[in-house]
């Protein structure tokens, strides 16, 4: 009876994996580029090069930064398996967060862009900032700058009305006010995450 069962447990493994579809690295390639290409057609903003380079930010801007992809799949692997729809709903309400601001500080001619870069260099009165996220070990977050004071770093995903708040202090714009709408949001894929 053990033997029977053994047998049928391995002829249900050996099936199981026959049927998969290997993908070749040409396959990958292709997708990765048609992914790429659906993000510039939607004109995201979204830098894509290399991620290490240095971003200098002279103008008062909103600059919105958090992990790329390899950075994603190594978050997944640290905090594990359980923790991944909590992370990959972080990125959805971060990503959302951004697509809500963005049109209407750039109404008050403030620069709003989204990066995976982690260097910063940051004008001020007084000379330039640096600012390194890996070295402060953070995933994601925003950084307020009008480019005579010091600039002003959050980490996490904020709500609409504190995100706003901080935005009415910082920049003295009274009269700002995000307007909750219905955004669909994206599949992560389309922002360069296959």
């Amino acid at each position: 009876m053990k033997r029977l069962v053994i047998i049928l447990l391995a002829s249900s493994l050996l099936m199981g994996c026959s049927h998969r579809e290997k993908t070749s690295p040409d396959k990958a390639q292709k997708v990765i580029d048609s992914i790429t290409r659906v993000a510039a057609q939607r004109n995201d903003t979204i830098a894509r090069e290399d991620y290490s380079s240095v971003i200098q930010i002279d103008t008062p801007s909103v600059v919105f930064f958090m992990p790329d992809f390899e950075e994603q799949q190594k978050a997944y692997r640290f905090y594990g398996y359980y923790s991944k729809f909590q992370l990959e709903q972080i990125f959805r309400n971060f990503r959302r967060l951004y697509s809500i601001a963005r049109p209407e500080l750039l109404k008050d001619s403030i620069n709003t862009f989204l990066t995976y870069h982690w260097k910063f260099h940051i004008r001020t009165d007084s000379g330039y900032v640096d600012f390194d996220r890996k070295v402060q070990d953070e995933l994601l977050g925003f950084i307020l700058t009008d480019a005579h004071r010091q600039p002003q770093i959050f980490y996490g995903v904020y709500r609409l009305r504190d995100f706003q708040k901080l935005i009415r202090d910082y920049f003295n714009l009274p009269e700002f006010k995000l307007k909750e709408k219905f955004v669909p949001i994206q599949p992560s894929r389309i922002e360069g995450n296959p």
